[in-house]
């Protein structure tokens, strides 16, 4: 069976000589592994860093299959983003929390549409952050813990809340903790201070 689908990278581990094993956040097949070959080579890597935007083509004989990927990189945010050192780090905190908290292969749409949005803004450099304590939110409400009041207003006391919830919620019952990129974006943010813009315009979008 196969399917094709557009997706966002998440993670990429060495496999044998030369393949890589490839997750992706896809629109319509949620978190999904599959094999890359020759996924090692330079060519190759550099398509498979974290948050680049794929189309990929999935093969395998059953859905419960590693499988293994084909793929056409659409967009290099991690490339753009290279001399952005904060946002590079907001780019990778998304993608190793996704990686982390997704059950695979569950359909996740809306998730997937502000995940979409939140590379639009990291892109753009507009009011990112605020977009991506937002983005926090959202994850936790795909996840099945949606805070009972609305988001904070501050950006820094937006992260700590959710920061404190999904390594309650999410992480410590894997025996995982925040991913590195996550806490060192929380403490950066932090020391901005008065720097970091109110959070009300991007909960409104």
């Amino acid at each position: 069976m196969q399917w094709v689908d557009r997706g966002f990278v998440l993670a990429a581990r060495p496999h044998g000589e030369s393949a890589a094993v490839l997750e992706l956040f896809t629109s319509e097949h949620g978190r999904h592994l599959g094999l890359v070959y020759g996924g090692q080579s330079p060519k190759r890597r550099a398509s498979l860093q974290p948050g680049n935007a794929v189309e990929a083509k999935w093969r395998g004989r059953l859905p419960e299959h590693l499988g293994s990927f084909t793929l056409e990189l659409l967009f290099a945010h991690a490339a753009r983003l290279l001399d952005e050192p904060l946002r590079l780090l907001a780019l990778s905190a998304a993608m190793a929390l996704l990686s982390a908290g997704l059950p695979e292969c569950e359909p996740a749409p809306d998730l997937f549409a502000a995940t979409q949005g939140l590379l639009a803004a990291l892109d753009e450099g507009d009011r990112w952050a605020p977009h991506y304590m937002v983005w926090e939110h959202r994850l936790l409400a795909a996840l099945g813990f949606g805070l009972p009041r609305g988001v904070e207003s501050d950006v820094r006391a937006g992260l700590r809340l959710t920061g404190r919830i999904l390594l309650r919620e999410v992480l410590a019952p894997q025996g995982r903790g925040l991913p590195a990129a996550r806490k060192r974006l929380a403490i950066l943010l932090e020391r901005a201070g008065a720097e970091v813009p109110a959070a009300s315009a991007a909960w409104a979008r």
